[in-house]
């Protein structure tokens, strides 16, 4: 690569070898497209090199980190090795869509874009022709931008990294990076990126296949031991950057959502947390509204706000 390539791929990789290959195979070889594969310490991984020559082609980068500090650590990796105008996206058990070539070749930007957001679709990582609903909500996103041309949302609630071209100097001038935490590293740097864009594109265009899987870190959603408390303190970070930015988000806050998980597993934390809403410019009474709203059962909608009541007077002294 004798000049700087125009779009850097990163990839975080732990332990899935064979899904990764079918990542590579979907990006095509190019002079002006550098893939960096950033491995978290898999068992194996010093023998990948010999067993998977799609790791050996041209414009690849294969870098093996002992640190085993999960995707958000490999993602900050792969930003220090990034030389791309355009920065993309994607996880190992992933790939992209069959025309990806001819969308990068036919990708224009004026200057001032920042981020270019594209459709995605969802399968069945086993069988990649059956169709999934795990993160129907992103496209949903797109659409609605395409309806109405209001960016609030997509900026704001675009919360993944993938599907999607960043600019690296949009990275470089706001300085971000990705959570070095097993769960959610990626909410707070998108929602970073989204709200500090000077400008936006979205494109009626799918670019990339998201795959759902057994055993992935989405499956049994905020069930394994300390990821609800991991999750809902990124979610509030997260609001914390879109109210600073200036922004807001329309509709229901997904922060309420977590509360109301918090209510029954874990107490103390929901009333931290719900103490420190006003820090993110969000009105306890609202939010408290949506979070019993989550509730089924009428009985268990009145015990959130009897707990919380004596929580929001407090707020106001």
């Amino acid at each position: 690569m004798t000049n700087a390539p125009t779009y850097s791929i990163i990839i975080p990789h732990f332990n899935i070898p064979n899904l990764l290959m079918r990542c590579l195979d979907s990006i095509p070889v190019r002079d002006d497209v550098q893939v960096i594969v950033v491995d978290d310490n898999s068992p194996d991984a010093d023998s990948y090199l010999d067993r998977y020559p799609s790791l050996s082609r041209p414009y690849l980068e294969f870098i093996r980190t002992t640190q085993s500090g999960g995707a958000g650590y490999a993602r900050n990796v792969g930003l220090e090795h990034a030389k791309g105008q355009w920065l993309v996206f994607a996880d190992a058990d992933d790939l992209f869509v069959n025309d990806f070539s001819s969308i990068l070749d036919n990708f224009h930007s004026d200057e001032p874009t920042d981020i270019v957001f594209f459709r995605h679709i969802n399968t069945l990582s086993d069988d990649i022709s059956r169709y999934s609903t795990e993160h129907d909500y992103l496209d949903n996103l797109i659409l609605l931008y395409l309806q109405t041309s209001d960016d609030t949302n997509i900026r704001c609630m675009h919360q993944v990294p993938w599907g999607k071209f960043i600019r690296r100097s949009l990275i470089t001038r706001c300085s971000l990076r990705f959570d070095e935490t097993p769960y959610a590293n990626d909410i707070c740097f998108s929602t970073a990126s989204g709200c500090h864009a000077n400008s936006i594109q979205v494109q009626n265009t799918f670019l990339y296949i998201h795959t759902q899987r057994d055993n992935s870190l989405s499956d049994n959603f905020a069930m394994k031991p300390g990821e609800l408390e991991i999750r809902s303190e990124a979610c509030f970070r997260a609001q914390r950057i879109i109210f600073e930015s200036g922004r807001s988000y329309i509709g229901r806050n997904p922060i309420s959502y977590f509360l109301s998980l918090l209510y029954h597993r874990n107490r103390p934390f929901y009333n931290l947390l719900f103490r420190r809403l006003p820090q993110a410019g969000l009105s306890p009474w609202m939010i408290l509204r949506q979070t019993g709203g989550w509730e089924e059962r009428y009985s268990s909608k009145i015990k959130v706000y009897l707990h919380s009541i004596p929580l929001f007077f407090k707020l106001l002294r």
